[in-house]
Order: structure tokens, then sequence, then C-alpha cells
């Protein structure tokens, strides 16, 4: 058990008068079989432990063009430019932004490339972002803090609490003036990418808490402070009511979830049983773990790990 190493959990708010923006950063988690790779990032940025907290998207540019109504329209960005020209995907190679930091200052952000999504994901657009440095120089904003391989971002609708360990940790904020640019790697655009899309809906159901849930599930953050309480690469398998995610290990229940964390740890899950009792918050402990009776009670997502497994 090691808790979160990365604590520069990176975000660039582009706010857009009316519409939204914003940024983070990691590289992509692994999907086997409906076997996820945990981990402890829920977004990450090559900042050298400096947060982006917004961007404002008035004053947008690209090629000394101002551009207006720049959106969100699922996972990709759309604008206009002077001649009512709508622009998207590659249209935006390019486009320079200003985001705003921990401080105060603000920090030039731009858009170098834009790919789209495979298979079940063409909905998402990915883009990759760098920022310039003090002395005029560009960076790549999404790095995988591990492998230190450059990775994009997919653009997620509001903003998150990047705090740990306090009330509101972890949390998503419903901002209609910015977004997210969630980079590939961290549970933001993990759990976009294994299905919970906050822009889509199942059976008249929008996805946006269970995305915020499987964010809680990947990191372990049972207390629902922002703490993770795992090890990057531990193995789960989460599943859901709605079937985004099946029940496809024969492992034991962990335990259920929501978007405010663990509602439920199963007494028989060995895994990190030691743990419950350090936690600073309080997750009932049951003999009688039944997904079913815990999705009837309100939780969102199940998780279950490999028997004699210790995140």
């Amino acid at each position: 058990m090691n808790r979160m190493r990365w604590t520069t959990l990176g975000i660039a708010i582009v706010s857009l008068g009316a519409t939204l923006a914003k940024a983070d950063v990691v590289s992509n988690g692994t999907n086997l079989n409906g076997t996820n790779l945990n981990g402890t990032n829920l977004n990450g940025t090559n900042l050298n432990g400096t947060n982006l907290n917004g961007t404002n998207l008035n004053g947008v540019s690209l090629g000394g063009t101002t551009l207006s109504g720049v959106r969100l329209i699922g996972a990709q960005l759309v604008a206009s430019d002077g001649q009512g020209n709508t622009l998207r995907g590659d249209d935006l190679i390019g486009a320079q932004l200003t985001g705003t930091l921990d401080n105060g200052d603000t920090l030039p952000l731009r858009i170098d490339d834009v790919t789209r999504g495979q298979g079940a994901n063409t909905d998402i657009y990915y883009y990759a972002v760098s920022y310039q440095r003090g002395d005029g120089s560009w960076g790549d904003l999404c790095v995988d803090p591990e492998s230190g391989v450059t990775t994009t971002a997919l653009p997620l609708a509001g903003r998150w609490n990047y705090a740990q360990g306090v009330a509101g940790g972890g949390a998503h904020i419903a901002d209609g003036s910015s977004f997210t640019f969630a980079c590939r790697g961290g549970a933001l655009a993990k759990c976009a990418e294994w299905g919970y899309k906050p822009w889509q809906s199942v059976q008249g159901v929008s996805l946006a808490a269970h995305h915020q849930t499987c964010t809680r599930v990947v990191r372990a953050d049972y207390c629902g402070d922002g703490t993770s309480h795992t090890q990057n690469g531990q193995l789960i398998n989460l599943y859901d009511a709605l079937g985004v995610q099946d029940d496809t290990r024969p492992w034991l229940g962990e335990a259920s979830w929501d978007e405010n964390g663990a509602r439920a740890y199963n007494l028989l899950n060995r895994s990190h049983l030691h743990l419950i009792y350090r936690l600073t918050c309080d997750v009932p402990l049951q003999l009688l773990f039944d997904s079913r009776h815990e999705f009837a009670t309100g939780a969102l997502i199940v998780d279950e790990t490999p028997l004699g497994s210790d995140l």
C-alpha cells in the first residue's frame, strides 16, 4: 500500500464566456477483458507541481483571429471564426488559450494536434496540448508521470477539486463556463474511455454520476476526500447495473461506490481490509455483500479484486 506519489493533479480550466474549458493530464489505463488497471492519479500535468485552475476562452485565437462561441459538444471543442464558419477537429490545431495558475498568474496554452478515438470511443477527440514556459519555449502539458511519455487529453465538462484529505477533495464541480482537458492515464480520462462518458445517457440515466463514481473507484478514494489508497497497476474489475461495464471476473466483490466514495466494504474480501481500519472515514463492513442489493440501495458501481491481492 502506498499513497499518491503524484500530488500535482494538474488542471487547466478554460472559461468560455458562456461555454466550457479546462485541462488536465495523464496516460491511459489498460482494460483487459474487463480487468482494469487501478492508479493513483486523478489528473496530472507536466508543470512541476503547479496546477492550472482556469483558462479564459474569451480571446482564444487562431492565426491571429479571435474565435467566438467556443464550446464543448460531447468530447469535442467547437468554435466559430470571424466569417461565421464552425471550427472543430483539425480546424483548431494552432489555437491558443490562456490558462490561470494556482497563484493567479496566466499560462499560454496551444493545441498542437487533434486525433479521434477508435472503436467505441469514436466520439472522443484527443488534443495534444502544450504550454509556454517562461523562456518562451513550449513544453508538453500531458506527460505520463511513470514513463515520461507525452500523451494527449480529452475534454470534459466542468472541473475537479484536486485537494486531498479534505471535504470536497476529488469532487466534480459543475461549471458551465469551464471544461477539463483530462490527460490519458488519469482517472478522469480512464473512466470516460471505459464507457462512463459524462455527456451520454444509458437507459435514460445520465452517466455523469457514474463517471465521477468511477474516478473514486480507480483511485480507491474510499473516503471521497481526494486521497488515493491504491498502487498504480493494481488489478480491479468494476461493473454497474446499466451494463456499461459487466462483471467479467469470478473475483470477490470488494466495495460498492457512488460519487461520494465507498458506501460499503465486503468483510470477506481481504485485499486491503487492514486499510479500512485506518481510514479517516467510516466505511461500513458487510459480511453479506450482495451487488444486487448494493445497486438496489443506491450504489452506482461495484468493484472486485483478485483473491490474495493487496492494494
